[in-house]
């Protein structure tokens, strides 16, 4: 045959393209410094056992109206197969070991482990591949919330911290029967260390048993609000009420009630010092015409912050006025050393009544011995002198009239 005919014949050219390739094989090998493989051998494909630890099980199941238990979270994986293919593999991660109880109703169950997103050209071995679980019933409890502070100690000298505040203050704990029957109290914790001012912050929550062992439960919502006052020092100090006006004719204060008794003011120690009563607080009693409850803003002395609490609550109930004479009021001499030296022309008998106006519950309640009615008889030479009796104390909510109201004396002393 022909030269020419050969190179026309299509066998001829196959036989010569795989001599030429198994030649062009053999020279690299040989370069590289292995030994040529035997003709008409083909190359070895590299393969590789791998296990991959600790793989992330995934759970499918209704979570609103279940909970399982008995899982492992994670397994192990081996696989077998070529080593280009198994690092890829690893290499991608895009895969996923998974159990699917969607189908199951409550109570215990033996299931596969499944897997997907593997090769096709890799065996897939899973250790367990078969596992014990138990799905119950999704139970839901409400409970309250309890903030606990942390390193208070470490506020600044005087400052203290006053009752956490949560928002909600409470929370929904989901689980099976008897996880839930196992809770003690639901815990969320506030740093206020350093604080100076109100610390607000997002708190997650935690689950304990009554033991304080933390139980691994479903929290809704698992992260509260939290608001924490801060309060500077402070000092109780008293106050008192002025009272502008008077009331309609015919009206008498039958109780006046102030709600709290006592302020508590704050600020810097060397000003509370000098704060010892919160004086301009002030009501006007033309306003009042019948029973009342009054809210009545507290002012903040001056070297303090702020005060606590900020407003007081008045409690005035009214009453129709009546009237009551007490008679055989003794008066009481002021303004000279010795009283020896002073009689009384009139009254005769040194006594005056006393007719008092007000509610009956207080009129009932008083006698001579609760006011103090006096004259002033400083300055005045020897000689008979007419001189006004007042009332220097007596009953709140009472007013009065003197009869008579004034005093003929004779002083016979200088």
């Amino acid at each position: 045959m022909k030269i020419d005919q050969w190179l026309n014949s299509p066998w001829f050219i196959r036989i010569l393209a795989l001599f030429l390739s198994l030649m062009l094989w053999a020279n690299v090998n040989m370069e590289s410094g292995n030994a040529p493989a035997p003709i008409g051998s083909l190359p070895q494909v590299s393969r590789s056992n791998e296990v991959l630890s600790n793989v992330p099980l995934k759970v499918y199941y209704n979570q609103e109206k279940y909970v399982v238990s008995g899982l492992p979270q994670t397994v192990n994986v081996q696989l077998e197969g070529s080593s280009s293919i198994v690092k890829t593999i690893e290499a991608q991660g895009e895969y996923e070991v998974y159990v699917d109880l969607q189908n199951l109703s409550a109570g215990p169950h033996k299931v596969r482990i499944n897997h997907r997103g593997f090769s096709d050209n890799v065996t897939v071995k899973i250790e367990p591949s078969i596992v014990d679980v138990t799905i119950q019933e999704k139970v839901e409890q409400i409970m309250s919330v309890k903030v606990q502070i942390i390193n208070e100690d470490k506020l600044p000298e005087g400052y203290t911290a006053d009752q956490p505040i949560s928002v909600p203050n409470s929370v929904a704990i989901r689980g099976s029967l008897e996880q839930v029957q196992k809770i003690g109290f639901v815990e969320g914790y506030v740093d206020v260390a350093g604080a100076t001012d109100t610390v607000k912050m997002d708190v997650p929550l935690k689950v304990f048993d009554h033991n304080g062992e933390e139980l691994k439960l479903e929290i809704v919502p698992a992260v509260v609000e939290v608001k924490v006052p801060i309060s500077p020092p402070g000092k109780k100090v008293p106050f008192k009420i002025n009272r502008k006006g008077s009331l309609p004719k015919g009206l008498s204060i039958q109780s006046f009630e102030v709600t709290p008794t006592e302020v508590t003011v704050y600020g810097k120690k060397e000003n509370l010092d000098k704060i010892k009563m919160i004086e301009n607080i002030e009501i006007n009693l033309s306003d009042i015409e019948n029973d009342q409850t009054l809210e009545v803003k507290v002012p903040v002395p001056e070297g303090a912050i702020k005060v606590s609490p900020e407003v007081l609550t008045i409690k005035i109930d009214v009453e129709n006025e009546e009237s009551k004479t007490l008679t055989n009021v003794p008066i009481k001499i002021n303004g000279v050393p010795n009283t020896q030296g002073i009689s009384f022309i009139a009254p005769e008998d040194g006594l005056v009544n006393l007719t008092v106006f007000g509610a009956r519950k207080l009129l009932d309640s008083i006698g001579p011995e609760d006011f103090d009615v006096r004259l002033n008889a400083g300055g005045y030479s020897k000689g008979e002198y007419e001189i006004d009796i007042e009332v220097v104390s007596g009953p709140q909510d009472i007013r009065w009239e003197l009869n008579p109201s004034k005093a003929v004396v004779n002083i016979v002393n200088d």
